[in-house]
């Protein structure tokens, strides 16, 4: 605590802010049991704010900072503040980030500090009364405390009170809902899903921070509405009501995630599932009928009647595509039934480790250039909805066969080597390379993506002649022979092994 403390001493006799250098708030953090900040730009609101929360919970175990981003860019930089202001909980090399300072946050520094807190049958019944969202563990003894304090501190935005009892249960309570009573034998995991779940509003807009808090918990239905009025807001918590086994949610047209949702025309309804983590195929509604059908709708998918909606991007011109193609959901299908090889990177598109695979790829991509049969593509799992071999991202997967195709999924890193090794070991398609070298086998990337264009012409007269059912038999004879002698090689690997 070194270092906080003289933090707090400087603060204290020079009267103003110290300037954080990195170094010194990374001690702070790892000092500190908890470290709330406040990230500003010269924002004199958000430190009144700060000092304020200082006030009302004083502890000897938080540190209060506020960072002006200002004069500590490196600091924001790296902690990825893009937007001001913001606050920080720092616990336990976790960071959890608020767009104010609420009751959210104050619940999640309570959960932290205290874990659960013992409460009387007067208070018990002045919090129901007051219709408060939070968490009652009934307890016969210290120990069933102890048991779940761990789950107190993880769920953290809703409060957890003890009271001791002739029962044990776990009860949440929501005034929107009727108190849920959870078995104390679940596994710590499912009552932590469930808790986070049920303590969302009954009825609510569809937003990431709403997907979070129910992961892997109940399937959600959303209702889509140019606008959403108070009347839609009425019947949508009836249909929550009737269906508590579902999230009820919708959007409008502000909704920020319009974009990435499968609707298109209003009033319409589709559901969100917990298990695929894809949408169903959504229903237009009729402007008369549309409750009626919704509660239609939610019978259909509970019964599993209503198909996954299946994402496929647009295709990308041909002109505009590199050595390394970018494919859709639907190109994808074709090649799992074509015949040449394809060596496929399957991640979103954003993410550092899959732009870091791509790179690799590209490199791959250039070595392989001159084999016209052997194909390397990517696929953005944000924009298509993807079957493969694997569930892991990002990963490389190959297809490769003629009359029976397989795939397979690569757990190696996701390097240039890896995946011109995978051409060779794995390839119908020989491929013929001294060593892996890329200052000997990579050409000038124009001239590649030049050569590739004109082979790919070349297999695209060869597919719609005459003579490529013959020459598809003859390779189809050579491979059976290929396949055997890997056979042979993966044995002799095993008996080693």
């Amino acid at each position: 605590m070194f270092y906080t403390a003289l933090l707090f001493f400087l603060n204290l006799v020079f009267g103003k802010d110290v300037l954080i250098t990195e170094d010194l708030f990374r001690t702070i953090l790892d000092e500190s049991f908890i470290t709330v900040v406040g990230f500003h730009k010269g924002d004199n609101n958000t430190v009144n704010q700060l000092k304020e929360l200082e006030k009302k919970l004083s502890n000897s175990v938080i540190t209060y900072l506020d960072i002006n981003c200002n004069e500590n860019e490196i600091i924001c930089t790296s902690h990825s503040i893009h937007k001001c202001p913001v606050f920080a909980i720092y616990h336990q090399f976790i960071s959890t980030f608020y767009d104010k300072i609420d009751d959210v946050l104050i619940n999640d520094l309570q959960n932290i500090i205290y874990g659960i807190r013992e409460i009387n049958s007067t208070e018990l019944n002045k919090m129901i009364s007051n219709n408060q969202t939070f968490v009652l563990l009934q307890y016969t003894s210290q120990e069933i405390i102890k048991d779940f304090l761990f789950l107190a501190r993880g769920v953290r935005r809703i409060p957890f009170y003890s009271i001791n009892d002739t029962h044990k249960s776990l009860i949440l309570y929501n005034d929107e809902f009727t108190p849920l009573q959870l078995p104390l034998d679940l596994d710590m995991n499912i009552l932590f899903r469930a808790i986070n779940s049920y303590a969302n509003p009954i009825v609510s807009s569809l937003n990431a921070n709403i997907i979070k808090r129910n992961f892997r918990n109940r399937d959600i239905i959303v209702f889509y509405n140019n606008e959403i009025n108070e009347n839609d807001l009425v019947e949508l918590k009836k249909i929550a009501l009737e269906n508590y086994l579902w999230l009820v949610t919708y959007v409008d047209n502000k909704n920020e995630i319009l974009d990435l949702l499968p609707v298109k025309e209003a009033p319409a309804v589709f559901s969100y599932s917990m298990k695929t983590l894809e949408p169903t195929i959504p229903l237009k509604l009729s402007e008369e009928g549309k409750w009626s059908e919704i509660r239609e709708y939610i019978k259909r998918c509970s019964n599993g009647s209503v198909e996954q909606f299946i994402k496929n991007s647009d295709p990308i011109d041909e002109n505009k595509q590199g050595l390394v193609h970018e494919i859709n959901a639907k190109q994808l299908e074709a090649y799992k039934h074509d015949y040449k090889d394809l060596i496929l990177l399957v991640c979103d598109s954003v993410s550092e480790d899959c732009i870091k695979a791509k790179k690799e790829l590209d490199i791959a991509a250039n070595m392989l250039v001159k084999y016209k049969y052997t194909e390397l593509a990517f696929i953005d799992i944000d924009k298509n909805t993807v079957k493969t071999c694997t569930s892991q991202y990002p990963m490389i997967v190959m297809y490769s066969g003629i009359t029976e195709r397989s795939c397979f999924s690569d757990n190696r890193p996701i390097t240039a080597q890896v995946i011109v090794t995978l051409a060779r070991e794995r390839g119908i398609f020989t491929i013929r390379l001294n060593s892996f070298n890329p200052e000997i086998e990579m050409i000038d990337p124009q001239e590649a993506l030049k050569l590739r264009k004109e082979l790919l012409k070349e297999r695209a007269d060869l597919e719609k002649s005459s003579e490529f059912s013959s020459v598809l038999s003859s390779w189809k004879s050579f491979i059976k022979r290929k396949d055997n002698l890997y056979k042979a090689k993966n044995f002799i690997r095993i008996l080693n092994d």
